[in-house]
């Protein structure tokens, strides 16, 4: 489904500390890698501890993906609600 994608971002409310990242985010990154598909991929942590996943977040993720389809390499994570 992402063959072809110039980006993808992830969106976890939950962090595997020693990771710093989510769950699923490090399970996708292991099947794009299994796969053969080297896309920049972004982690999107926010909504802990029952706080809310806003529409700000929702489009400053979105910015961020588009930015790094663009060409500009993001940073691995972002904490949406601390940030």
């Amino acid at each position: 489904a992402l063959k072809g994608k110039k980006a993808v971002g992830v969106l976890d409310r939950d962090v595997d500390f020693g990771w710093n990242c989510g769950s699923l985010f490090t399970d996708l990154k292991v099947a794009l890698f299994d796969a053969g598909i080297n896309i920049p991929t972004v982690n999107f942590i926010d909504g802990l501890s029952g706080l809310d996943i806003t529409e700000e977040h929702i489009e400053r993720a979105i910015g961020i993906i588009q930015q790094a389809a663009d060409g500009k390499i993001p940073q691995e994570v972002t904490w949406l609600s601390l940030e």
